[in-house]
């Protein structure tokens, strides 16, 4: 059995680590510096992160 932890962040997660929130910035930080940790970040999740923070473009 694999010891990796794996993660897909949501929109919600995403925009929380844009805007300056500690638990995500502390699993991003984790997943740099521990072997093992993934994160990931689908593109459409980037987009409605990104939507949701700045709104829509016209």
């Amino acid at each position: 059995m694999s010891d990796a932890m794996h993660v897909v962040l949501d929109d919600t997660a995403m925009a929380a680590a844009g805007q300056g929130n500690v638990l995500a910035s502390r699993l991003i930080h984790r997943a740099h510096a521990e072997p093992g940790w993934f994160l990931y970040a689908p593109v459409c999740a980037l987009v409605a992160a990104d939507r949701a923070v700045s709104g829509p473009r016209p």
